[in-house]
């Protein structure tokens, strides 16, 4: 499949759509509109239309919170952060961005990711605040910039439990 077809494609759906728009038609109507209209087309692309439907579910699902990191003695090492279950981050040697779930990431990933997504959703602050949090929670426990988050989190809540014991 080449991005030609599915470039028009996406310009036969933005006419169809323009046309129905005016008519006050649903999402769905409009699908179903357009699939009688260039079922061929549409036919042609399919494989390509369901890989672009399965990476846009990726990236929802990413957006969830992470499965609970739990430690004996300390629970979930997550619970109170507002983080994703993975993001997509640049790896050397790799075209595209890779995907990695939040806890395994490094403190150097972790930084480098952050410092991205800071600066490109300036608008979404509220959703990066959970991350700013761990962050600086976990930074003074971090030996290594490759210790990766989960060990960071466990080692800042044993520190915690420590001093409660003391104290």
């Amino acid at each position: 499949m080449k991005r030609a077809e599915l470039t028009e494609l996406r310009d036969l759906l933005s006419a169809v759509v323009r046309q129905l728009g005016d008519e006050g038609r649903s999402s769905r109507e409009m699908v179903a509109e357009f699939r009688k209209r260039h079922h061929r087309e549409t036919a042609a692309v399919t494989s390509a239309l369901v890989d672009v439907a399965l990476i846009k579910l990726i990236g929802e699902v990413s957006e969830r919170r992470p499965t609970p990191s739990l430690v004996p003695g300390q629970g979930d090492l997550f619970a109170g952060f507002s983080v994703p279950a993975a993001v997509a981050i640049s790896v050397p040697g790799h075209a595209e961005k890779q995907r990695k779930a939040f806890p395994k990431l490094t403190f150097n990933e972790l930084t480098h990711w952050y410092k991205e997504h800071s600066k490109a959703r300036e608008a979404d602050v509220r959703k990066l605040a959970g991350v700013r949090r761990l962050r600086n929670l976990i930074r003074p426990f971090m030996k290594t910039g490759d210790m990766t988050v989960e060990e960071g989190l466990a080692a800042a809540e044993a520190a915690g439990a420590k001093v409660q014991a003391e104290g």
